[in-house]
């Protein structure tokens, strides 16, 4: 079997589709990138995903006819591992993922060729020349992948791409950055947050909070505030360790992911870390005339990783894309 690629994102004026499987629900998400204004949102559902996920995928497929064409999913939290690995062989001209097959076998348990793996280069060398290059490896299980690319394939829904949530965030984040200076992003789901930094469009670190939207939206004002605290050290702690990787890229914010009553936890992180820090309104960066329920900052805060992964950038040749996929 061959596996879908780890791609970047959609080229100009074309749409393209995310299909992202959720504990209890199923997203789906068209967007179209323009050269000569906002991203728009073409379709966005959500779906109760039930016991049987290829009958729920097969009645997307008859409910939409984008679906027809190339889509791509996400990968949850706990199905893959983000590592980050210097490149060896300065100047080599083989293909980034080659280069870096071997120091990655030496750090997985199980031999290279159960997993399927993918690598994003970290540009350091327009800021810092003569810099150690590095790079994430996306490292996932084929007994995770291959599963995703049965289940497309017998619902008849052309998977070729699969993404994952630190990627899909990156895109949310080109979109309100500001040039040569990094951006703080974090947002949060249910259960838990993710923390990037990115600077011109790219991704330099990630990190996980282990505090989720059931915890943020308490009425005990005793433990929100403990929550408060915990999310201020963590942000902080990372603060701290991307400036002591890229001193080169001053921060110039952290941007909230949307969220209900997102003010006490703004102000707080305001104070804590001594730094701007804003609330991102999807209205401001993403055109939703067709999507008027994305006006809410709780739908907002739902779909965000979905609509960032239908927001994906095309790989460069020999970076991040790995063969088209195909089912046994």
């Amino acid at each position: 079997m061959k596996f879908p690629s780890l791609r970047r994102s959609a080229s100009a004026s074309s749409a393209s589709v995310a299909i992202c499987l959720f504990p209890g629900r199923v997203d789906v998400a068209s967007v179209q990138i323009r050269t000569d204004s906002l991203p728009q949102v073409l379709a966005l559902e959500s779906y109760e995903r039930g016991s049987n996920d290829l009958e729920a995928l097969k009645r997307l497929g008859a409910r939409y006819k984008a679906l027809s064409g190339p889509c791509s999913s996400l990968l949850a939290s706990g199905d893959y591992q983000l590592l980050q690995m210097e490149i060896p062989g300065t100047g080599s001209d083989k293909p980034l993922r080659e280069r870096l097959s071997e120091k990655l076998g030496e750090q997985l348990e199980q031999p290279l060729t159960n997993f399927t793996y993918d690598a994003i280069r970290i540009p350091t060398e327009a800021f810092s020349p003569g810099r150690a290059q590095s790079a994430y490896v996306v490292v996932a299980g084929n007994a995770v992948i291959a599963p995703r690319v049965q289940l497309f394939h017998h619902a008849k829904l052309k998977l070729t791409t699969i993404d994952i949530p630190e990627l899909a965030q990156r895109n949310i984040a080109a979109l309100s950055e500001t040039k040569d200076r990094a951006l703080a992003f974090l947002s949060f789901d249910q259960n838990d947050g993710l923390l990037t930094f990115t600077c011109n469009g790219e991704l330099y670190m990630a990190r996980r909070v282990e505090v989720g939207l059931k915890q943020l939206l308490t009425d005990d004002l005793d433990r929100r505030s403990n929550f408060f605290d915990r999310i201020g050290l963590e942000v902080q702690r990372s603060m701290d360790n991307f400036d002591r990787q890229y001193g080169f890229l001053p921060i110039a914010r952290l941007l909230l992911g949307p969220q209900p009553g997102a003010q006490p936890l703004q102000g707080y992180l305001r104070d804590y870390l001594s730094i701007d820090v804003d609330v991102l309104d999807l209205c401001e960066v993403l055109d939703i005339s067709l999507i008027p329920e994305l006006k809410d900052s709780a739908r907002q805060a739902q779909c965000l990783i979905t609509l960032g992964a239908a927001l994906r950038r095309d790989a460069s040749p020999g970076e991040g894309a790995l063969p088209e996929a195909r089912a046994a």
